[in-house]
């Protein structure tokens, strides 16, 4: 099976990840690091990107198509988990899916960010910005302005 995109839980109690076990891809949780001590399937037709909440109580985990987000409450482990639906996106409407890189993440203060469909550009590119903390001190020493 494909397994991809894993997540620890903060408390690193829990590992969260994808795979295509069941022939599309799904969100598992499993205990860790013993992560053959259980497994569960916290997703319905189709999960990916699973991202944890600052607390560990929640998990949020994509709809399969982009479609949406859902929430799991693993307040109580995942045998327990609860899962609701944060939003539904209209069809005409997305946010950028890609099975290589994450296209969303969950800030400490709980809120989403997301990439935006239509810039036609799923690459996954990686800008560094090397030195930028000297140019700003430099900048704000009277340097360049």
């Amino acid at each position: 099976h494909n397994e991809n995109e894993p997540a620890i839980s903060p408390d690193g109690r829990w590992l969260a990840y994808t795979s295509d076990e069941t022939g599309r891809a799904e969100v598992f949780v499993v205990p860790f690091p013993n992560v053959d001590d259980g497994k569960w399937q916290v997703s319905t037709a189709g999960g990916r990107e699973p991202r944890w909440s600052a607390d560990g109580r929640r998990l949020y985990v994509r709809h399969g198509d982009g479609s949406g987000l859902d929430v799991v409450d693993m307040g109580d482990g995942p045998a327990a988990a609860e899962r609701s639906t944060v939003f539904d996106v209209p069809p005409e409407e997305y946010f950028e899916l890609n099975p290589d890189n994450h296209m969303y993440d969950v800030t400490p203060d709980g809120r989403i960010l997301m990439l935006e469909a239509g810039s036609g550009d799923i690459s996954g590119d990686l800008v560094m910005v090397q030195s930028w903390l000297a140019d700003v001190e430099r900048r704000l020493d009277g340097g360049d302005r």
